[in-house]
């Protein structure tokens, strides 16, 4: 599905129902400094999570394994989303310079 700073994202299959599976990967990343990323994972789903922002369902964490399972849902992701929306805003910023 993708990669990301933290990891790589896979759909995975069981029983006809679609996850998606997160390994993490531990490749330098130079604009961001990472301590146990496994660990920022989970604290960072509890976060958003716990303040009502809606986002996939964290369904197990394989700790030992650097993996998480995540519900998934079809559709755009939010990269997809505020690209989108910034796309939007720099069309609508250059038609106003010609105005």
């Amino acid at each position: 599905m993708g990669k990301g700073k933290g990891g790589y994202s896979y759909l995975a299959v069981k029983d006809g129902v679609e996850y998606v599976l997160k390994q993490i990967h531990h490749e330098p990343c130079s604009y961001y400094q990472f301590g146990d990323k496994i660990q920022s994972e989970i604290n960072d789903y509890r976060r958003l999570s716990d303040i009502g922002i809606r986002i996939p369902k964290m369904i197990e964490v394989d700790v030992q394994n650097e993996r998480v399972l995540k519900e998934y849902i079809e559709g755009d992701t939010i990269y997809d989303l505020v690209c989108r929306v910034n796309n939007c805003l720099t069309k609508s910023i250059n038609s106003l310079q010609y105005i």
